[in-house]
C-alpha cells in the first residue's frame, strides 16, 4: 500500500491535477447506495455499484466545487466571524500544565 501511495508513474501524474472529490465520495456513497437499494431492492450488487458510481461521483464533484472549495477559500474570514469579535487568546504558560 505504501509503495502504491508514493510510486511515481509518469503516465498517471495528470491525475494529480484533478479536483479532490475523495471526501465527497466518502460522504455520499453510503447514502446513494442505500437509496438505490431502497428504490430497487432486487438489484444485484454489481448493478447497484454500476448505478451508484456515476451518481456518487457527480454529487462529490458538485460538493467539491460548490461547497468545499468555496469554504476553504473563506476559511480564515469564517474563523474570524465565528469568534464574534473576540480576540484570539494569548498563550499563557502558567495556565498550561506540563509534566
Amino acid at each position: 500500500v505504501m509503495w502504491a501511495a508514493f510510486v511515481k508513474i509518469p503516465k498517471l501524474t495528470s491525475l494529480q491535477n484533478l479536483t479532490d472529490i475523495s471526501y465527497g465520495i466518502y460522504i455520499y456513497h453510503w447514502c446513494v447506495l442505500q437509496l438505490l437499494f431502497m428504490w430497487m431492492p432486487k438489484l444485484s450488487v454489481v448493478m447497484l455499484l454500476i448505478l451508484a458510481l456515476p451518481i456518487t461521483l457527480i454529487l462529490a464533484s458538485l460538493s467539491w466545487h460548490f461547497i468545499e472549495k468555496p469554504m476553504l477559500t473563506r476559511k480564515k474570514s469564517l474563523a474570524t466571524a465565528l469568534r464574534f469579535g473576540r480576540k484570539k487568546r494569548a498563550y499563557d504558560p502558567k495556565a498550561v500544565l506540563l509534566d
